[in-house]
């Protein structure tokens, strides 16, 4: 009896056994068949991507808009700092009004004379945007000196890497 149980034992656990490697290939077949249609679909979504930066760029040429935009600069009180020298404040609102989130931005604050830089009167700065995602509208703010008796307007610049994007100027002071 010991032996013919064991063969009915035997029996059923390679019954068993042959009933899992069924399942597990046909599970096996199950996700290679979703494996390739994840790989078709991130292959339209990366066309779609395409697609729509493209369009994006086409609007923004025909309207002649940049995707990051100046929407003001202002500056703001003013104190001594020595002798015929004075500081004020400035504030810059950058606005990313593209489809994406965009990085990599550098703003440029300068002091003009006609279009002509004025190192010699005062100083701007720059500072590096990190970050903008799209839709976003952020100030930024520095410091710029000039002498108490210069004539200047202030120019903000927003680049990504050489391309420039937008540019405000603010009325001569």
């Amino acid at each position: 009896m010991t032996v013919v149980s064991l063969l009915v034992t035997a029996v059923f656990v390679y019954s068993q056994i042959s009933e899992l490697q069924n399942q597990i290939s046909k599970l096996q077949a199950q996700n290679k068949e979703l494996q390739d249609q994840t790989s078709e679909l991130e292959d339209q979504v990366a066309t779609l991507q395409a697609q729509n930066s493209g369009l994006q760029d086409k609007l923004d040429e025909k309207c002649g808009v940049s995707p990051v935009q100046i929407t003001g600069t202002e500056r703001v009180g003013w104190y001594p700092i020595g002798g015929v020298t004075i500081a004020s404040a400035v504030i810059v609102t950058v606005w990313n009004n593209g489809s994406t989130d965009i990085s990599g931005l550098t703003l440029t604050v300068r002091l003009l004379s006609g279009n002509n830089e004025v190192n010699a009167i005062g100083r701007g700065f720059v500072t590096q945007i990190d970050g903008l995602r799209a839709g976003e509208s952020r100030e930024f703010s520095g410091t710029i000196s000039y002498r108490i008796d210069s004539a200047f307007m202030v120019e903000s610049t927003i680049t990504l890497g050489d391309v420039f994007l937008d540019e405000y100027r603010t009325p001569n002071r």
